[in-house]
């Protein structure tokens, strides 16, 4: 199984990935995990690529948010900890790999027949996926290389009780997702504190809850995303609308 995460949206740069991944594996199942990624988002596309894995650890997690395609950016796969990735080395692979083991990196080799300067997701990411889908032996694929470009804005740090980090997603409700693992803040989102979200120097009062029908109508909650992140919703509404919030904005929740 491939599963793909792209800024592609569902065009005929999705088709053509797809066809070049049934051209060298024709049994394979393709997941059409998300392709809505803000056009060189790579924060986003790593959040998204985090979920992918989460949900399907087996797969061959195939990802492309690549504004420096064509330039002297490595292409790579990456296998650690069961699960396998194929995609730049622009930061997107990154956060995932954070607290596994036996990490294994090997840059792509370009193919003999050469590959579009402006479209490496079809011609050497997909049949590289399907390749890996397939079974063939990663060792095939390129030189191995120590290690692959970090993206540091993906994070948070914790003071007391106040958690820092960006928006890194924002779902089909409005939902505003952050990177902040529920591990990293259990003992706040178990409490009955109140709790404020401060994003663009605006606090807007909200309180920590288990699910979105604790809320009232119209209501701010921060509650832990079916992903396992913060997460900040609105009951019935757009959270994002509410707080004027895009993707890779600082955002701030303050337990009281």
């Amino acid at each position: 199984m491939v599963s793909l995460v792209t800024d592609f949206g569902h065009t005929e740069y999705l088709a053509a990935m797809k066809v070049a991944i049934w051209r060298e594996c024709p049994e394979c199942r393709v997941v059409d995990f998300y392709h809505d990624v803000l056009h060189g988002a790579l924060l986003q596309g790593a959040h998204l690529l985090v979920k992918a894995v989460s949900e399907m650890p087996d797969a061959v997690h195939l990802v492309v948010v690549d504004p420096g395609v064509g330039t002297d950016r490595r292409a790579l796969v990456v296998r650690t900890d069961g699960f396998t990735l194929v995609g730049p080395d622009n930061g997107i692979l990154e956060p995932v790999t954070r607290g596994t083991n036996d990490l294994e990196v090997r840059e792509i080799s370009f193919p003999a027949e050469g590959a579009s300067p402006v479209f490496h997701g079809r011609d050497l990411f997909s049949p590289v996926a399907a390749w890996l889908a397939r079974g063939d032996d990663i060792g095939t694929i390129g030189r191995k290389v120590p290690s692959l470009m970090a993206l540091p804005s993906y994070g948070f740090d914790r003071f007391g009780d106040r958690v820092m980090t960006r928006v890194v997603h924002v779902d089909v409700f409005g939902n505003v997702q952050t990177p902040v693992p529920v591990k990293a803040v259990e003992d706040l989102v178990d409490s009955d504190r109140n709790v404020t979200v401060w994003i663009a120097e605006e606090a807007h009062e909200a309180r920590f809850v288990r699910t979105y029908g604790e809320l009232d109508l119209e209501e701010l909650g921060v509650l832990i995303s079916s992903s396992g992140h913060l997460e900040v919703a609105l009951r019935e509404g757009p959270a994002a609308m509410l707080l004027g919030s895009r993707i890779g904005d600082e955002i701030a929740i303050d337990a009281e």
